[in-house]
């Protein structure tokens, strides 16, 4: 029997993967909005976008910055939310030791979702000087004694106060009392420990972040307060693919839908990253400061991962790896391809922006941010203040 016809040159490949049936589009090259995000002012979750990525980290252009996921720790090392207490262990005091009345909210997001010691916090309990104090309470701590203990200490000409309870569970607990927040740890296997009410586990410190090891396959994820990543290097990136594990006790959520992103590629100083989403595997460009320049944008359509080759002098380079259609020999076949960007979305290799001409008078920042490199680099560089 002979064979069907090829399709000719032009022509689209089916659903079913055979030759194409209708002419292929011509797909323009991404467009980036021409005004940029004002700053003070969030970036908006705009329906089909995915949602401003988690940034577990200060941004810093052409440093590594990016953390590395800690090595599975012993499973006896880890913490079982069915054997070994929760926050349930705890009766939250409601005075302190001269017997002031504490009004301290417990610390929550934005979402007003309970969530684990953020940088700020870290840094105030994470340090020699707590750490040794609280080695000597429990290596001298009387079993018998299940009350709670007031502590203090003195950093930078601060006073900071934490309580100690040993529960019933043979458990040694801290609640820090940080500005108007209060919040609960333990410490064990010298490291501390933050139970999430929402997924009932408990969450590891390691280098300032918050981890957690699933006790099955060992499996590291990164804590964030909005979930839960799969957290691994894939050379030239940080790749964080969300775990899909519903929560046993549902959080707060932000009411405005978006659209659930499938992995989020970072680059290594943390200054951009690319989300990819959707069924037609669509990759959007986000700028990870506080303040960033431009809001996501797609770059390409059926994207299977990315990468941010390491160039000497820092500059960002961003290779999306896709499944291209080509007219081989007469025929349409599907093969790996790529497409390159710079870290602001524009063919790599291609001619900069326009400068604007010579004026009078000085331009202001909103007239020139939309095409100076130097001042798009500098707003890159901004610090955020964000939960992970």
């Amino acid at each position: 029997m002979p064979s069907k016809p090829v399709k000719g040159p032009g022509q689209q490949p089916g659903k079913d993967g055979s030759a194409p049936k209708r002419p292929l589009p011509i797909v323009a090259a991404p467009t980036k909005p021409t005004t940029p995000v004002q700053p003070g002012k969030p970036l908006p979750n705009q329906p089909g976008k995915p949602a401003p990525v988690t940034t577990p980290i200060v941004p810093k252009k052409g440093e590594r910055v990016m953390p590395v996921a800690p090595r599975p720790v012993a499973k006896d090392v880890l913490i079982d939310a069915s054997k070994h207490g929760t926050i349930g262990a705890i009766k939250v005091p409601v005075r302190d030791a001269q017997g002031q009345a504490l009004n301290h909210r417990l610390l929550v997001n934005a979402d007003n979702r309970v969530i684990a010691p953020t940088v700020n916090n870290i840094t105030v309990i994470n340090n020699n000087t707590v750490i040794n104090n609280i080695t000597n309470i429990q290596n001298n701590w009387n079993s018998r004694d299940h009350g709670y203990g007031w502590h203090s200490y003195w950093d930078s000409g601060r006073e900071y106060r934490y309580v100690h309870h040993y529960d019933d569970y043979g458990y040694h607990w801290y609640g820090w009392y940080i500005g108007e927040h209060y919040f609960w740890t333990r410490y064990d296997r010298d490291r501390y420990w933050w139970y999430d009410r929402y997924w009932n586990r408990w969450c590891y410190l390691h280098e300032n972040r918050w981890w957690y090891q699933n006790p099955y396959d060992n499996v590291v994820y990164l804590y964030t307060d909005n979930g839960y990543y799969h957290y691994y290097d894939s050379g030239s990136s940080v790749v964080l693919v969300p775990d899909p594990t519903p929560a046993v006790e549902q959080p707060p959520v932000v009411a405005a839908p978006v659209e659930q992103e499938t992995k989020t590629f970072y680059s290594l100083d943390g200054t951009r990253a690319v989300s990819i989403s959707g069924t037609d595997a669509s990759a959007y460009l986000q700028d990870t400061a506080s303040e960033p320049i431009f809001e996501p944008f797609v770059l390409a359509k059926n994207v299977t991962s990315v990468e941010f080759p390491q160039l000497a002098d820092g500059t960002i380079k961003i290779v999306l790896r896709l499944k291209v259609w080509r007219l081989i020999g007469g025929r349409w076949i599907l093969i790996n391809g790529h497409k390159d960007f710079d870290g602001d979305g524009n063919p790599w290799g291609a001619a900069p922006p326009p400068q604007p001409a010579a004026a009078s008078f000085a331009p202001t920042l909103d007239s020139s941010i939309g095409t100076s490199a130097a001042l798009r680099s500098l707003s890159a560089l901004d610090a955020g203040n964000l939960n992970w």
